[in-house]
């Protein structure tokens, strides 16, 4: 050609599609469209074929121009996203009540499986096949339940106390324990070992044991139902999305599903052994697989919006405002935006590994696995 920005024959009022190889910082499409803009011809779209997901399509978009491309750059497992900036960040230990703990010296946690419970005046926790229920200021015993087998989560569920039991043989039971008195309410009996703690919308329970079945059980007359079965057991991990009702659950296979309040499939993605539980956002869900691939699907129909691959990742995630807060091993913290999956900095806290995190306010409350 003539090498100017724009040839051929265009017309005044006439509509644009640029098409270009790779978006990158956006500077050539946003020349092209100031100058098609000076003929008064209207771009409403530009195409490419990958999309390095750097700050292009923010650049493009902010002059009304829609972006889309065939690929993402990081759909091809390159090394991407490996420029960062490390920040000193000031950090305050926290001392006395602040970091609660059971008398056995077991830790709070906030994700995963959970065997203690703190109710205003109560302590109730399970051990060695009980559960007891204490006065949190005198220690003293309120009632006890022995139900002799283990126990992998207590959850409290309107007036009962929800507690999984894994009976042996392939077996596991629900049963409710009321509050005050300690009395059981009711036991509900499945096949299969519950690996994974229940999660609740709309004053309904789902529960996945080890079998292929998630079950929905009613906070109203406490009825268990077969809810969804899937293609492989449901060992790990089980999330609801409580805007949408979205059930999002991790299957042995290394299958995501997506499944409606009707029971309903919707979409189903492979991405191999999920090492941690999924992160729903307002428009996202964020995973981490066995090979330490974090991706950022559309929680709508479960395509990728981006991937990045971290390393050392210390089982702990959470979604805060547009970022995603990733502890890994030696106390180290990434923080990712969650629209570019760009790794806006790393900090470093200390030298033992991140356990659990929590926002609070516009701070990230973090446990260390020394108990710090």
């Amino acid at each position: 050609g003539l090498r100017k920005t724009v040839e051929g024959h265009m017309r005044e009022g006439d509509k644009i599609i640029i098409v270009d190889d790779i978006l990158n910082h956006g500077y050539s499409t946003t020349r092209v469209i100031n100058e098609l803009k000076n003929i008064r011809c209207k771009v409403i779209k530009s195409l490419y074929i990958v999309d390095f997901c750097r700050d292009g399509a923010l650049r493009v978009n902010s002059l009304g121009c829609s972006t889309d491309a065939v690929f993402k750059l990081q759909e091809f497992c390159l090394d991407v996203n490996k420029t960062l900036t490390y920040r000193k960040t000031s950090v305050i230990e926290l001392k006395g009540t602040e970091t609660e703990r059971t008398p056995d010296g077991m830790s709070l946690t906030t994700t995963g499986l959970v065997n203690h419970l703190t109710l205003e005046n109560k302590l109730i926790l399970a051990q060695d096949g009980e559960v007891i229920c204490k006065n949190s200021s005198s220690n003293s015993v309120i009632w006890k339940q022995e139900l002799g087998e283990e126990i992998p989560y207590l959850i409290k569920i309107g007036k009962y106390i929800l507690v999984g039991v894994n009976s042996g043989l392939n077996l596991s039971q629900l049963i409710f324990i009321e509050v005050n008195d300690g009395t059981i309410q009711k036991r509900l009996k499945f096949r299969g070992k519950i690996h994974s703690k229940p999660v609740f919308f709309n004053n309904e329970c789902y529960l996945a044991t080890g079998e292929r079945k998630i079950y929905r059980i009613s906070n109203s007359d406490l009825s268990p139902q077969i809810f969804f079965e899937a293609p492989a057991a449901i060992k790990t991990m089980l999330a609801v999305d409580q805007h949408s009702g979205l059930i999002f659950a991790v299957a042995d296979n290394g299958f995501l599903y997506s499944i409606n309040t009707d029971g309903n499939l919707v979409w189903e993605r492979h991405f191999g052994m999920i090492k941690e539980y999924p992160v729903i956002t307002k428009d996202y869900l964020l995973i981490i697989n066995e090979l330490e691939y974090l991706f950022c699907l559309n929680k709508k129909d479960g395509r990728i919006k981006w991937i990045s691959q971290l390393k050392n990742i210390s089982f702990s995630m959470i979604a805060y405002k547009e970022k995603i807060i990733i502890g890994i091993a030696k106390g180290s913290i990434y923080v990712i935006d969650i629209k570019s999956g760009s790794v806006d900095f790393l900090t470093k806290i200390s030298n033992d590994d991140v356990k659990n995190m929590e926002a609070k306010d516009d701070n990230i409350i973090v446990e260390l696995s020394n108990g710090k």
